[in-house]
């Protein structure tokens, strides 16, 4: 299996190897469509490392492999062969049942297990609480953070910074958080707000009017990007108020 498994709190990766056997084309090709990709902007040049790969005549070599996260995959897998997209998303779904799987509850007979679990809770806990209050004094938006359930469509963000959802995203668009390809009817997220972490696209899957299956990027803000997105909203007088640690008062518009 070509994958790096990391801790729970990292990502997957899928390599580019394993993309060239499902979407049956060839891995040089493959890795030029990444590479490619990369000098766009269009996904960050992903992690290299060397794999061993074995020849019809029981010979082994080494080969360059890519290793992309699921974003980056599903982007790479639309430009190469959408047609194959379903095994993408079977196969992405595969992966992510695996590592559900082995990072199960404990085994409650061992008291050793039972230890180094909660010791590995609590200090995750300890890890959760710490980047909040980071970023909760870094703006005095604590509100927007208790109300923000993970990466949000803009749609949603509207509705916490109270904003009408036509008026936010147009001025997303003026602040240059997304943009429209052209011809496309979906919006994405400009490269810089991607890096830096306040923004992120989740792969939507979905059926065209042939009934071929098709995955779209859908883009979503973090609670990050909704930190910064509030400060500057009310910077520019768009909500009256941010508010600041303790105070459970209402957005203003």
């Amino acid at each position: 299996m070509n994958m790096i498994m990391q801790s729970p709190d990292q990502p997957l990766t899928m390599s580019s190897l394993e993309i060239a056997g499902l979407v049956e084309k060839r891995h040089d090709n493959v890795k030029r469509k990444i590479e490619t990709l990369a000098k766009r902007g269009v996904i960050d040049l992903p992690q290299s490392e060397e794999d061993q790969i074995e020849t019809g005549h029981g010979r082994k070599h080494t080969v360059q492999v890519y290793y992309l996260e699921k974003r980056d995959c599903f982007v790479v897998v639309a430009q190469l062969s959408p047609e194959f997209t379903a095994r993408i998303v079977d196969r992405w779904q595969e992966l992510e049942a695996e590592r559900e799987k082995r990072h199960a509850l404990p085994n409650f007979s061992d008291p050793v297990a039972m230890a180094r679990t909660w010791a590995d809770q609590e200090e995750e806990k300890r890890r959760q609480a710490a980047r909040i209050e980071d970023m909760s004094e870094d703006v005095g938006a604590l509100k927007l953070l208790s109300e923000a359930d993970g990466a949000m469509t803009p749609t949603n963000t509207a509705k916490i910074v109270k904003m009408r959802p036509k008026d936010f995203m147009a001025w997303l668009q003026r602040d240059r958080w997304i943009y429209r390809r052209a011809g496309a009817r979906s919006f994405v997220g400009y490269q810089n707000r991607i890096q830096s972490g306040h923004l992120t696209h989740k792969p939507h899957p979905y059926k065209d009017r042939e009934g071929f299956d098709k995955v779209r990027e859908q883009v979503l803000i973090t609670p990050k990007g909704l930190v910064a997105i509030g400060k500057k909203l009310y910077k520019e007088g768009l909500i009256s108020e941010v508010p600041k640690p303790g105070d459970q008062g209402d957005l203003g518009v």
